[in-house]
C-alpha cells in the first residue's frame, strides 16, 4: 500500500510529466517515452523523452539539442506550470515541492545564457515562453489531466501511447507527421 507520501509524490511528477508532454505535442515535437517512475541510478524521478532523431529524418532540425529555438523553452516551463497549478488544486504548497523543478529551471538558465547575449534577452525571452506555457496548460488542463491519469496508472508510456492519448483526448483526427513516425495508419 502506497503512503500518502508516495501518492503526493507519483501526482506531482504525473502533472509535471505530463505537462512537458502535452506542451511538446502542440509544439510538434515527437514524445518516445514518458516516465514517472524513479530511475535512481541515472538520477531521474520522471522524465519525458523526445526522439530528436526521427524529428531530424522528418527534417524538424528545430528541435536539436542546440538549437536556439524557445520553444525548447517553453516546453521545459510546461512542467513547472502544470505542477504548480496541481499544487493549487490541491491545496499543497508549490514553493515547497519546487524542488523537483530544478533542473528544469538550470536547462532554462543554461540554455538562455547560450542564446543571448544580455539579461535583457534571457528575460523578455523566458518570461514569453513562461506565457506560451501557462496558455497552453491552461487551455488543454483536460489533456494533462487524462495523461497524467494514464501515468498514474501505468507508470511509464511509450511516445505512440502518449501521442494516442493526447490526439483522442483532442478530438484530433487530422494528417501529423507524427502518425508515420509511430507507425499508426492516418
Amino acid at each position: 500500500m502506497q503512503s500518502q507520501r508516495d501518492t503526493w509524490h507519483r501526482i506531482r511528477y504525473a502533472y509535471h510529466e505530463a505537462g512537458h508532454a502535452v506542451v511538446a505535442h502542440i509544439l510538434g515535437r515527437l514524445i518516445a517515452e514518458v516516465s514517472i517512475l524513479a530511475d535512481w541510478q541515472s538520477g531521474y524521478k520522471g522524465y519525458c523523452k523526445f526522439d530528436a532523431l526521427t524529428e531530424s529524418t522528418h527534417g524538424k532540425f528545430q528541435w536539436q539539442k542546440h538549437s536556439r529555438n524557445p520553444e525548447l523553452i517553453t516546453i521545459k516551463y510546461a512542467g513547472t506550470i502544470a505542477m504548480s497549478i496541481i499544487c493549487r488544486k490541491r491545496g499543497w504548497n508549490y514553493e515547497r515541492w519546487r524542488g523537483c523543478d530544478r533542473a528544469d529551471f538550470d536547462y532554462i538558465y543554461l540554455w538562455s545564457l547560450e542564446a543571448f547575449d544580455s539579461d535583457e534577452q534571457r528575460l523578455r525571452v523566458q518570461k514569453a515562453c513562461r506565457e506560451q506555457a501557462r496558455e497552453i496548460i491552461e487551455r488543454y488542463w483536460y489533456v494533462v489531466d487524462e495523461l497524467a491519469a494514464s501515468l498514474l496508472e501505468k507508470g511509464v508510456l511509450s511516445g505512440r501511447e502518449v501521442y494516442q492519448i493526447i490526439r483522442q483526448a483532442m478530438g484530433e483526427t487530422g494528417f501529423d507527421w507524427r502518425l508515420e513516425a509511430y507507425g499508426i495508419r492516418g
